[in-house]
């Protein structure tokens, strides 16, 4: 649910249904993978793994949004020059958002509690899988399919439906 409603208000943000569906995408595979690391480490949904997830989720729709946001902001013609713009702006804020996050996961490792082994874990694995996705998979899909021009704009689709429902009145 988290998911689909974050999409939806990146949609009505961005009025780009386009760059709301490469979001979701996006947040699906690092939602995914962390609940396939958890898988492979053999874990069971407990108080740590249901804690990290729902904090970890919300840091991790942050990195995918900034990187959409920049490429919609971006007043480059071609797919390649809006991402490499995303990129030079706010990637570099990204990336200094994920860095700090793995070296706390790597701090925590340190500890000799279990909930905080965990814990650094999540925090560990959530930070890599973003930084993955974020800097890899999302880059490489905007600049292959992002949109251009106006591709996928919700006020374009608004107004080109309004036209063609509203009948002109004859008197």
């Amino acid at each position: 649910l988290t998911i689909a409603i974050s999409a939806v208000i990146f949609a009505v943000s961005s009025l780009n249904i386009i760059l709301a569906i490469y979001v979701l995408l996006t947040f699906v595979g690092i939602i995914g993978s962390i609940f396939g690391f958890v898988f492979i480490l053999g874990w069971d949904f407990g108080t740590v793994v249901s804690v990290a997830i729902v904090a970890l989720i919300a840091v991790s729709v942050n990195h995918v949004v900034h990187i959409c946001h920049g490429y919609s902001q971006s007043r480059r013609s071609t797919r390649v020059e809006k991402t490499r713009e995303a990129l030079g702006y706010i990637g570099i804020s990204v990336l200094g958002g994920l860095i700090p996050s793995f070296a706390v996961g790597l701090i925590l490792f340190a500890t000799s509690l279990i909930f905080f082994e965990e814990f650094a874990w999540m925090i560990s694995a959530t930070a890599f899988f973003a930084g993955i996705w974020c800097m890899i998979f999302l880059p490489a899909l905007l600049m292959l399919a992002g949109p251009e021009n106006t591709q996928g704009d919700l006020k374009v689709f608004y107004l080109t439906v309004k036209k063609k429902i509203a009948k002109p009145v004859k008197q």
